[in-house]
């Protein structure tokens, strides 16, 4: 499946076995399993805080997702999600998804998708505060039609009509990752770079990562970050087939 972020090509299927009651978390116990991080709420520059009213996924596990601190299903997490913003100003619907790195990448972009099939475009990737932030991995995206479970995250871009640049990752069995921009494998190191290169002159400034559901979101993050160094305007993220 497909999503974008200015983030998918095929649908996830996510059985939950026995349905528990929403239960409220300790925000400390929270935030200790996820770690310290910050939020990202502009194109600009990250902010060390998110507006109170804002809506916040934190993914701990596949199958341990709380909404504004409220342990929910995961098939209830769209629900929930758009029942908070429905609360609030059209203006201030933002959604904000932090997740741990062990996370399936599937996992992210299928609540990516569900959240953005109610209608909801302004989804932001919470960014680590280790990272150096070179833009914001949020930021409103226009409204268009996209392929079976496919979501997005970030501004559209111009010049969609040229072809996309494509970046995929694939875990290696003695650990690791392959990454190849368009068909050359290249270290992560020098993948935004690359994609920099391959971005160079072009209208359509729009990066496809197509990675394996299965693959730890974490993983896949790193690429991400790469993609919006190298000068991504928008990176959609696909799940590949297997």
């Amino acid at each position: 499946m497909k999503t974008h972020i200015g983030l998918l090509s095929h649908a996830l299927v996510v059985l939950i076995l026995a349905p528990f009651s929403p239960q409220q978390i300790n925000p400390n116990d929270l935030q200790t399993k996820l770690g310290h991080s910050s939020f990202s709420t502009s194109v600009q520059a990250p902010i060390q805080t998110i507006e109170a009213d804002s809506v916040v996924v934190a993914v701990v596990s596949d199958d341990e997702i709380y909404v504004n601190k409220v342990r929910v299903a995961r098939r209830e997490v769209a629900t929930e999600v758009d029942r908070r913003l429905s609360l609030i100003p059209e203006e201030s619907r933002i959604v904000y998804i932090k997740a741990m790195p062990e996370v399936s990448y599937g996992t992210i972009v299928g609540i990516i998708e569900e959240v953005r099939a109610r209608g909801y475009y302004r989804i932001g990737l919470v960014a680590d505060k280790a990272q150096s932030q070179r833009g914001a991995d949020m930021a409103p995206a226009r409204k268009t039609k996209t392929s079976e479970g496919s979501a997005r995250l970030g501004a559209w871009a111009p010049g969609r009509e040229e072809a996309q640049l494509t970046v995929t990752v694939e875990a290696l069995r003695r650990g690791g990752l392959r990454v190849k921009v368009g068909k050359i494998r290249t270290p992560l190191r020098k993948i935004a770079d690359s994609i920099r290169a391959h971005l160079r002159g072009k209208a359509n400034k729009s990066v496809m990562i197509v990675a394996p559901g299965r693959i730890q979101y974490g993983s896949v993050k790193g690429v991400i970050d790469e993609a919006k160094k190298g000068g991504a305007e928008v990176v959609e993220l696909s799940i590949k087939q297997q």
